[in-house]
């Protein structure tokens, strides 16, 4: 499951998690987008946010960063 995914199965937009982690909702969507590797505090702070563990949250990362490479 990608960041989208996560994010969409814990019914939120990319504003409320935004405003969860103190973050513009720009932000969310260019860790959604896969473009650059979040540091260990983001991914906290998105774990966080979306009521996840650090772990699953960090899966999720990795998964995002294989469908941005490896298009459908």
């Amino acid at each position: 499951m990608d960041l989208r995914e996560l994010r969409e199965s814990r019914v939120m937009t990319q504003a409320e998690v935004a405003a969860s982690m103190g973050v513009e909702s720009s932000a969310v969507a260019r860790l959604e987008a896969g473009g650059h590797k979040p540091r260990p505090s983001t991914i906290r702070k998105l774990a966080e946010a979306l009521g996840v563990s650090v772990t699953e949250c960090h899966k999720s990362v990795i998964a995002t960063k294989v469908r941005r490479e490896i298009p459908a």
